[in-house]
């Protein structure tokens, strides 16, 4: 622009030849002049503007601006050159905005963009039939990035609403038109809260020669796929990383063929391990290869080769599909692995674990017994007695005298008493009641107590009462209780008639108690005025009133009368 001969913005008009309002119309149809005049190129996505960015009440604004700050005007316009709606034209067309254009992303609207994590969204211009829509997405697919392809927009709606990635939002709801990227925006921390614009980007960048259309690394969080069309070297370390806490699979790592027309034998990947020889060669060392063998869907089968670089010579070293196998063998099938052979430190296995064909009856019998054993005794390291007799037997395992005694008795034991955590009592000697003393020895006790005595009341089935209190007359109640009475009744006796001697009548019957105890009194007759006494040799006897008195003399007492009807007291006149 230094250059005196290279004209200004101002030499516009006078390339045009004019001075009038139509600039912008002149701009689109003498394009190729200004290109060459001002360094210009439709590789930019914006012409004489620029995108700028501002955040208020937690919404961000995106807007384009003319060079001089000031919002697009007809003295100073901005174009924005677009491809043709028309995939198969390649023209393009020029858009000029003349008045102020912009973008709200209202609060709430997180645009696909997590917290706390990196992000870029992307400005584009759409041609709406004519009319310039500004638009922005937050992308994590390089793919899409293409505008040799229509694009679609949603409307942002004003509500906080826009919340997807790779979708990208306008003011106003676009289907399949022509494209523009015009720059991006970077928010090289993030966000804290999505959808809280509380913060503009820390890097904007308006489109031109140099400016990679692509998703950087840092822009992806994890889910995002990154596409790359062309071959890449990269010279440091890569990590593939997943935070997933939970049981899910992560990460991935996923070789697709995408193939149009798949078939039986396809090769779907392969990952190669490659260095330098001594002549400084690329070589490869090792591969892995993956093979569809059959494409038939609900058959598809899979083939896995190993492949490894010995004497020079790359060579498969290792098959897997529904069995494994080493090269030149079959596969044998689920379960099963085949080889040629099979060798431990330079010794084939096969003449020591493997069947041959030579091999006896006792290859293919269940069970064996005496009559398969041939040959000496089986030795004791080997597992045997190395003996053929019981006696050889407990020689050869140098067992004690006890392994050939019928019998163990007191003589056969040494050492100290058998403890009671082993068996034993733990003492020598033992009289009286025994008393167990947890795992001490036993010890002999000649009585026992009120304090040996633990748990319920000694039941009658076992000699004891069954309670722990008693009163009264005691009861038995068969093997129950032992109860306390205070009164006793004819259900309580049992046995021959009390006697007279022990205070009882010594009778069943009244009459019987009667001559047990008054003696001749129930004999007598009963007649009114008889009176009741006894004789000289102590028998009664029944005697008138008068004569009774008579023998009494002066002695006075009361007797027993009879007045007729009963037996009654008489006093003594």
């Amino acid at each position: 622009m230094a250059d005196s001969n290279t004209p200004n913005i101002t030499l516009v008009q006078q390339v045009n030849g004019e001075n009038d309002s139509t600039w912008g119309d002149k701009v689109d149809a003498n394009f190729g002049k200004i290109d060459k005049w001002l360094g210009l190129s439709l590789r930019d996505g914006i012409i004489g503007g620029h995108l700028v960015a501002s955040v208020n009440a937690s919404a961000l604004t995106i807007a384009i601006k003319a060079q001089s700050g000031n919002d697009p005007s007809s003295t100073e316009p901005v174009i924005v050159p677009i491809r043709n709606a028309t995939l198969a034209t390649g023209s393009l067309t020029s858009i000029e905005l003349t008045a102020a254009t912009s973008l709200v992303i209202s609060s709430g609207s997180t645009m696909g963009a997590t917290a706390s994590t990196a992000f870029r969204l992307w400005v584009l211009g759409f041609n709406d039939g004519g009319t310039f829509r500004l638009g922005a997405l937050l992308e994590n697919s390089s793919t899409n990035l293409d505008e040799g392809a229509l694009r679609s927009a949603t409307a942002e709606g004003g509500s906080g609403g826009a919340d997807s990635a790779n979708t990208a939002y306008a003011g106003a709801g676009i289907t399949s038109k022509a494209f523009r990227i015009l720059g991006y925006m970077d928010w090289s921390s993030g966000l804290g809260t999505p959808g809280t614009w509380s913060a503009g980007p820390t890097t904007i960048q308006s489109m031109g020669p140099g400016v990679a259309k692509q998703v950087p690394a840092s822009a992806l969080t994890e889910g995002d796929v990154a596409y790359v069309g062309t071959a890449n070297i990269f010279t440091a370390d890569q990590t593939i990383q997943s935070s997933d806490a939970g049981s899910g699979v992560g990460p991935l790592l996923t070789l697709h063929r995408n193939s149009a027309s798949p078939a039986d034998a396809d090769t779907l990947g392969r990952i190669i391990f490659s260095g330098k020889n001594s002549a400084a060669e690329d070589t490869t060392y090792g591969s892995i290869y993956a093979f569809a063998t059959d494409v038939t869907d609900g058959t598809e089968d899979a083939r896995m080769i190993f492949t490894a670089r010995s004497g020079g010579t790359n060579s498969i070293c290792l098959n897997l599909s529904a069995g494994g196998y080493m090269n030149g063998e079959s596969d044998p099938g689920a379960g099963n692995f085949a080889a040629a052979s099979f060798v431990e430190n330079g010794t084939a296995l096969s003449s020591k674990y493997f069947l041959a064909s030579s091999a006896g009856s006792l290859a293919t019998t269940d069970t064996i017994n005496n009559s398969d054993w041939s040959g000496t005794d089986l030795a004791v390291e080997n597992g045997g007695t190395g003996a053929s007799t019981p006696a050889g037997a407990r020689s050869a395992l140098e067992l004690g005298s006890l392994a050939t005694a019928s019998t163990v008795n007191n003589g056969n034991w040494s050492g100290t008493d058998l403890a009671v955590a082993n068996g034993g009592t733990g003492a020598s000697s033992l009289s009286g009641l025994l008393r167990g003393n947890g795992t001490s020895a036993i010890t002999g006790s000649a009585t026992i107590n009120n304090g040996d005595w633990s748990g319920t009341d000694l039941s009658v089935a076992n000699g004891g009462t069954g309670a722990s209190t008693l009163s009264g007359l005691l009861r038995g109640n068969g093997t129950s209780a032992i109860t306390g009475s205070s009164t006793i009744n004819n259900d309580d006796w049992s046995g021959a008639d009390l006697a007279v001697a022990n205070g009882g009548t010594g009778a069943s019957t009244a009459q019987d108690a009667a001559n047990n105890t008054v003696g001749q009194v129930a004999t007598q007759a009963s007649a009114a005025g008889s009176a009741l006494g006894v004789d000289g040799s102590g028998n009664v006897k029944k005697y008138s009133v008068a004569n009774v008195l008579a023998a009494m003399g002066t002695t006075k007492g009361n007797i027993l009368y009879h007045n007729g009807t009963a037996w009654t007291v008489l006093a003594p006149p």
